[in-house]
C-alpha cells in the first residue's frame, strides 16, 4: 500500500500549477479538460500490486500449485488479448487492455505519452507482471535453500541450475514470440520470460560468487 501511495503521490506532485497568470490546484481531474487528470498507475504502483498478489499466491499455494497458477495467468492473458480483438490484438490501438483501463480507470487517469490514452502499467498487463514476481520468489527461495551448503560442489550445482533455467526461459520466450510477439508496451508474458532468463544469468555470474567462494566471476555488464 505504501509503495502504491508513494507512486500516486509522485504522479500528482507538485499539486499546483501556473495557469493563465495564477496558481491553481491540480485537481484529480483537470478543471479545463476532463480527459486529463492524475495518472493512477505507474511503475511503483505496478510493483505494489504485483507484490501484493504474488505474495498471496506463494503464501497460500504450494510451490507446484503456484507454478501451475503462474502458467495459467500467462495463458489467460494471451487468450484475453486474442479474444478481445482478434483482428488486431497486439497493436497500440487494438490492444484490449486499453479498453479495460478506459472502463475502470477512465481516460483522465491514464498515461498519454504515446499520443493516445494507453497505460503500459495498466490493469490487464499486470497479470503477466505478477508472474515475474513469482519467478523472483522461486529463484530467491532456491538460492536461500542452497546457500546452506559451504561445499564448492553445491555452489556449482546451484549455478548450473540457474544457467539451465535462464536458457529455458529465453528459449521459451523466443519460441512463443512466433505466435505472441514480444511487446514491451503491454508487458506480455514473453517479455517476462526474456527478462527472467538474463536475470538468472546476472545472479549466476555477478552476485553469487560474492559468497567468499573461489568461483569465476564475469564483469558487471554481461548482457
Amino acid at each position: 500500500m505504501l509503495i502504491f501511495v508513494i507512486g500516486l503521490f509522485l504522479n500528482w506532485y507538485p499539486f499546483v500549477r501556473w495557469h493563465e497568470g495564477s496558481l491553481e490546484w491540480i485537481g484529480w481531474v483537470n478543471q479545463h479538460n476532463s480527459e486529463k487528470g492524475v495518472r493512477i498507475f505507474g511503475v511503483l504502483q505496478r510493483i505494489a500490486v504485483c507484490y501484493f498478489f504474488a505474495s498471496i499466491i506463494v503464501f497460500y499455494l504450494k510451490p507446484r500449485a503456484a507454478w501451475l497458477f503462474s502458467l495459467f495467468l500467462l495463458l489467460l492473458y494471451w487468450i484475453i488479448c486474442l479474444l478481445g480483438n482478434p483482428s488486431d490484438p497486439y497493436s497500440l490501438e487494438g490492444w484490449v487492455g486499453t479498453n479495460v483501463d478506459k472502463a475502470i480507470l477512465h481516460i483522465s487517469h491514464m498515461y498519454k505519452g504515446e499520443g493516445i490514452a494507453f497505460d503500459p502499467e495498466g490493469l490487464l498487463s499486470t497479470l503477466p507482471a505478477i508472474v515475474e514476481v513469482i519467478f523472483g520468489f522461486f529463484i530467491g527461495s532456491y538460492i536461500k535453500n542452497s546457500a546452506s551448503s559451504a561445499e564448492p560442489a553445491g555452489a556449482y550445482k546451484m549455478l548450473t541450475v540457474l544457467f539451465v533455467t535462464g536458457i529455458a526461459l529465453l528459449l521459451t520466450g523466443f519460441c512463443w514470440d512466433m505466435a505472441f510477439p514480444i511487446n514491451k508496451k503491454n508487458m506480455d508474458q514473453l517479455l517476462h520470460c526474456v527478462h527472467g532468463g538474463p536475470g538468472y544469468y546476472y545472479i549466476k555470474y555477478h552476485d553469487l560468487p560474492d559468497r567468499n567462494q573461489k568461483l569465476p566471476r564475469l564483469p558487471y555488464p554481461i548482457f
